[in-house]
């Protein structure tokens, strides 16, 4: 059923499943390259595959200075300005379109799926890539708010009086706040697997779901490990766990050259304490996609 759903998406131009499954507005259909949810504010690139970065394809290109203003400076200018407001933390995302640029224009195949743009990083040839951060199909693109919006209303609805305890469970629902900084503390302030100290990448996610959590587990950063952004989606997504000694587990969904791409498995730089391992277990058995790789 979804290879089929798949399929039929693909037989829709990019620009109408932009439009007509997304509900998206594009400027000008000739020549935007970017569409926009005038709901949310939104921004939805049409990048290209063979953009993605030679060596760490978790980052694609977004801006160049090769891309020429004539005939038509519209797209470069219209680009030029969404590039800017992802660097300063806009919500964007990608639709990646198969083939080699403008040269390939003729060709109509894309994936149908949405990539999450993050962090804009700027080579020395002043070529700017995004770090793609998550994959969502459809349906999750369309719905990706009002699971949150739903644990907002429900942390208001318990906690009417308590603006302290309101706060710090927002906070520690989006992996902010205290949440975070007493769980990089655990950790040293650095991925959990990788060591990086870049704490603008590092996401501070939760081990045992929050849906299935008590509001002291949600606070506690036992519940919890710093992760750089791919790693942090791998986890949360249920595609890698980890042991109580701190060893990695692949679930068979992960694909191979993922694997070797982002040398996986990887072991947590510390064995995990009793009360965090108590959360990784959790994790295993609500969010882990087995069986594991073996």
């Amino acid at each position: 059923m979804a290879t089929q759903r798949r399929t039929d998406l693909q037989k829709l131009t990019i620009n109408d499943f932009l439009i007509q499954t997304l509900g998206l507005r594009l400027t000008n259909r000739t020549w935007s390259w970017d569409a926009y949810d005038d709901t949310s504010g939104t921004v939805v690139m049409k990048l290209w595959e063979d953009a993605r970065y030679r060596d760490s394809p978790e980052r694609i290109e977004v801006f160049a200075p090769s891309y020429q203003p004539e005939p038509n400076a519209a797209p470069r200018n219209e680009r030029r300005r969404n590039v800017d407001r992802l660097s300063t933390g806009g919500e964007t995302f990608a639709v990646i379109r198969e083939g080699g640029g403008e040269a390939d224009a003729h060709r109509r195949t894309y994936e149908p799926v949405l990539y999450r743009l993050g962090k804009v990083i700027e080579d020395d040839r002043g070529v700017e890539y995004a770090l793609i951060v998550e994959k969502l199909t459809p349906h999750e693109f369309l719905n990706r708010g009002s699971m949150l919006e739903s644990d907002f209303a429900d942390i208001a609805a318990r906690h009417p009086n308590q603006p302290t305890t309101r706060q710090a469970l927002v906070d520690a629902r989006i992996g902010q706040g205290d949440y975070k900084k007493n769980l990089l503390t655990l950790w040293g302030n650095e991925c959990a697997v990788t060591g990086c100290h870049l704490l603008e990448v590092v996401r501070a996610s939760h081990a045992k779901p929050w849906r299935s959590s008590t509001d002291k587990e949600r606070l506690d950063p036992n519940n919890g490990l710093p992760l750089i952004a791919t790693l942090d989606i791998l986890f949360d997504k249920g595609l890698i766990g980890f042991e109580d000694d701190g060893s990695m587990i692949l679930s068979s969904d992960l694909h191979p050259d993922y694997r070797t791409l982002l040398a996986l498995p990887a072991k947590l730089r510390q064995k995990p304490t009793n009360g965090q391992a108590v959360y990784l277990l959790a994790h295993r058995e609500s969010i882990f996609k087995g069986p594991a790789v073996e």
